[in-house]
Parts: C-alpha cells; structure tokens; sequence
C-alpha cells in the first residue's frame, strides 16, 4: 500500500532479492505459487483490457493476477554476511558448506558434487574435507563400490549403514531430486538408472529399484512380477502425483509397460486394484474428488 510502484514490478523485485539471497518468506506456498506463474508476474487485468483482451476484467483473469504476486506469507530481511576477510574465516565457511552437504547425502564423492554450485563441488572443498578427516569429524575411505576415487562419510551416516534393517521401507523420489542416483555415472549398481528428467519417478523397496515411471507414468518399468506383494504399494506414488494439492497431473495414462502396450499386459489386475480406469488404448488414473 505504501510502494508507488504497480504490483507486477513490486512481485519482480521480490523475486530478484530472493536469487541475490536478501530476503525470504515464512512458508513454502509462496515458493509454490511463484513455481506455477514461473516467477514472473501477471499484468493487471485492466492492462490485459487495454491491450484488446475482451475477458481482460473477467473473474478468470483477476484470478491469475492474484495468483502470480507472492502475497502469501511473510517476508523478511536476511542479514547480508560479510565476506571472508583472511584465509581463516574462508576456511571456516568451506567446513560449513561440508557439514551442510554431509547431512544432505551422508556421504561425498567427486561425481556426487557434479550438480552443485561451484562452491560447493569437489575441487573447491576437498581441502577442507581433509581438514574435517584430521579432526576426526569426517571417515574417509572406499565404502562403496562402483565409487571411484576416495569417499568422505559423515560418522552418523556410518552408524547408520552398519545398524540393520529388518523392515526396508518403500519410497520414492523425482529423478532430479538430489537424494537421485540418476546421471552419477556409478558402475555396479544391479538396476540401469534413467536419465534425469523431471518427469520420471522412481520407486525404491529399501535398496531394491522397483519400479521407473517414464513421461509422467505414460511409460512403466516394473521390476516385480504380476501381483507381487508389494506392488499396489510400488504403484502409490503414481495416485500421489494426480491427487497432490500442488500442481497434480490431470490424467496420467499409462501406455507400456515394460516396453509392451499396456493393453496385452499381465500388469492390467494390478492396474486396476491401484484405481486405473480401462481406456480405449490406455489404462487412467485421474483425481479423486
């Protein structure tokens, strides 16, 4: 109310201190909000009018208005850190960017640090990785195999893969989720990995790959077989992305299955006890209301 300037350009200024790290906002909404109007603000409808929309002044149109201005939440200035003055305290702010990594993944590696800020990849914070290993504060070793090169393990991490695991559990991420193993170039893994594109899913049973969805469940590798115990269970985090508040997919059909048309599919039981609907050429999942 007390800015001069119009709300798609207070909405752009926002979005801009967010990327330089000046500001941020309590809740997650508003990050999702600016995701689906792809962080740039809508005109106002009365600039749509202006430029001959006839529905410029329309419900529709005030709706994506609002929907695009970052009104959700509150924001709040972040203190600017001053940068490192001495080598010392460049030193200090390499250990915390290992410690921030090492409660993400558990574990470093060369290849693992590929997808990172250049701040945070392998040649710029091996040193300090040595340094945690002198301390006692990072294991540094061969832990994996298929890994080359050397491995640093956060000790918790080590405790955690020695402790047994009884009751594996079933989960599933995004192929471009950083917990992913797809595009790491590992060898020895017992499944292919898909490429990392945002539209393929995976499904873990512990560490067993169960199933890949391909082109937003439009193609389905199952690596069990028919009326497996689990395989409802394998098949939830398809319902999860047409049921989802945020941005669901309206209709996810599946076409193949395991490289052969869904139709003649030995799957097409299963297909239907997860809650697919039998098609034309294709098996649906849509929304439940």
């Amino acid at each position: 109310a007390r800015c001069p300037l119009p709300s798609d350009r207070i909405a752009d200024a926002l979005w801009d201190l967010v990327w330089r790290g000046r500001i941020t906002n309590d809740t997650y909404a508003v990050l999702r909000k600016g995701i689906e109007a792809g962080f740039k603000a809508a005109p106002p409808p009365e600039a749509e009018a202006n430029r001959g929309s006839i529905r410029g002044r329309s419900r529709s149109g005030f709706q994506r208005w609002k929907a695009a201005r970052p009104l959700t939440g509150a924001w709040r200035m972040l203190e600017t850190p001053e940068p490192a003055a001495d080598a010392l305290q460049r030193e200090d702010l390499a250990k915390d960017r290992v410690r921030q990594l090492l409660k993400r993944y558990g574990i470093l590696f060369r290849e693992l640090l590929l997808q990172e800020l250049p701040e945070l990849q392998w040649a710029s914070l091996f040193r300090s990785l040595r340094l945690l290993e002198l301390s006692g504060e990072v294991l540094s070793g061969h832990f994996f195999d298929g890994i080359p090169g050397l491995q640093f393990l956060a000790p918790q991490a080590m405790r955690a893969l020695q402790a047994p695991h009884p009751n594996p559990a079933i989960y599933w991420m995004a192929a471009t989720d950083p917990a992913s193993p797809c595009a790491l170039g590992l060898e020895g893994l017992p499944y292919a990995l898909p490429p990392r594109l945002a539209s393929t899913h995976l499904v873990f049973h512990g560490a067993e790959l169960t199933l890949i969805s391909r082109r937003l469940g439009k193609d389905l590798t199952i690596r069990v077989p028919p009326r497996h115990t689990y395989l409802l269970g394998y098949l939830g985090p398809l319902r999860h992305l047409v049921d989802r508040a945020f941005m669901p997919v309206k209709s996810l059909e599946v076409e193949t299955v395991n490289g052969e048309a869904v139709m003649g599919s030995p799957y097409l039981q299963d297909l239907l006890d997860a809650g697919f609907e039998q098609g034309f050429r294709n098996f649906a999942l849509r929304k439940r209301y």
